[in-house]
């Protein structure tokens, strides 16, 4: 007996394989969680992987998103300059800068928010 309380040198060793047993079974309870968790990564990923239909999409959604504005201004700036008396060009450059800045704008805000 330890201590007078009843147990023995014998009921502790006893216990010893249980507890090996037990901590075993519990190292393999997470090596198979963690073993699951990348495959369902791995799937994830795969699911998610860029084919050439979807790269040409995104492709052509930047196209747009960038040449839409600049035209948009070109086509508003030449109206406002027909407006005027004589030739000018002054309104057709200044919202076709505008165009490209915000077609810029546009471009790389849907870059960062693709990221």
């Amino acid at each position: 007996m330890i201590c007078g309380i009843g147990f023995s040198s014998e009921n502790v060793a006893k216990a010893d394989p249980t507890i090996e047993q037990w901590i075993k079974m519990h190292k393999q309870q997470q090596l198979k969680k963690i073993i699951v968790s990348q495959i369902k990564r791995i799937k994830k990923a795969e699911y998610e992987r860029p084919n050439l239909l979807s790269q040409t999409v995104y492709i052509g959604t930047l196209g747009l998103v960038l040449v839409l504005p600049i035209i948009g201004g070109v086509y508003l700036g030449h109206w406002l300059d027909s407006l005027q008396q004589g030739y000018s060009t002054r309104w057709t450059l200044s919202l076709l800068l505008t165009g490209v800045v915000i077609g810029l704008f546009n471009v790389y805000y849907l870059i960062k928010s693709g990221e």
